[in-house]
């Protein structure tokens, strides 16, 4: 797991690995200089294979107030080498912040601007060519504040971070019938995750898409900012629904429905400390 953490000086990336993904994580380790800069380093994205570490940083040759940069390295049992700037039209004088590259690394999500804040993706032929000019998404254009896009495998669905008020962030979710087509209006998450007057940042999927984890200012955290995770709970397939006596459209189903009330219920839900230890293990001097 990689992520911010914000100390003295700014935030910095840091990350936690563990053996199998039954172990708890161990006490993060701040990454290596070069990687992290005197500026603020933040936004972290690791590749599946573990290989590319993408990432915000307004570090001094930024135009703007931030751009995304990446850094590769051969294999597992190697340091992550010297980051670089994506180059135009992704970087632009604006601000460029929370990148999602697909698996394919073909094309990347981000977000540009700072008030209002939208969602855009670049695409390109080839691993080794530059990304093309970025595309409005238009479905998270709602409301002035969206970030951290991540799009499912699938490419059917796609949550980000949405600011629907003032100094609330919550997660939301927008689906399209295919590939090729334009995201429907977002909806937003349960209430067992987007827990009232929350603050939520930074989320990932992991484990076969099986546990979802974001950072929370949520009811029973120690910080300004911890770390939670939530996992999915099997569920009977559901009942068809009788014949519509209206003409209105179905709407369609959420296929994030299984982190809702059943999650709360079997006490799935669990808060991560800033060492991403589990609360239940941390020794009481802690």
């Amino acid at each position: 797991m990689v992520f911010g953490r914000s100390q003295k000086g700014g935030p910095d990336l840091w990350w936690s690995v563990r053996e199998k993904v039954t172990d708890p994580f161990p006490t993060a380790i701040r990454l290596p200089d070069g990687i992290n800069s005197p500026d603020h380093d933040s936004d972290p994205f690791l590749s599946a294979d573990g290989l590319t570490l993408w990432f915000t940083s307004n570090r001094t040759q930024v135009r703007s107030g931030s751009a995304i940069y990446v850094s590769r390295r051969p294999s597992l049992k190697d340091e992550f080498g010297e980051p670089t700037r994506l180059e135009e039209p992704v970087d632009s004088t604006d601000l460029e912040s929370s990148p999602f590259v697909t698996a394919d690394e073909l094309s990347i999500y981000f977000a540009r601007g700072a008030n209002p804040r939208r969602i855009f993706v670049a695409t390109r032929k080839t691993t080794d060519g530059p990304f093309g000019t970025p595309k409005f998404i238009r479905a998270f254009s709602t409301f002035r504040w969206n970030e951290f896009p991540r799009l499912m495998p699938d490419g059917l669905t796609m949550l980000a971070v949405v600011s629907p008020v003032d100094r609330v962030q919550h997660l939301w979710a927008s689906f399209r019938p295919t590939p090729e087509s334009e995201f429907d209006a977002p909806v937003p998450l349960d209430a067992v995750i987007n827990e009232r007057d929350s603050f939520i940042s930074g989320p990932s999927w992991c484990e076969a898409l099986s546990t979802l984890y974001f950072s929370s200012q949520r009811t029973g955290g120690q910080g300004s900012r911890d770390l939670w995770s939530s996992r999915r709970v099997k569920k009977e397939p559901a009942k068809p629904l009788p014949p519509s006596t209206t003409d209105d459209k179905q709407a369609p189903p959420l296929a994030i429905a299984p982190f809702g009330p059943e999650v709360a219920r079997d006490r799935k839900s669990t808060r991560l400390n800033s060492s991403h230890i589990p609360l239940s293990r941390m020794p009481s001097s802690a």
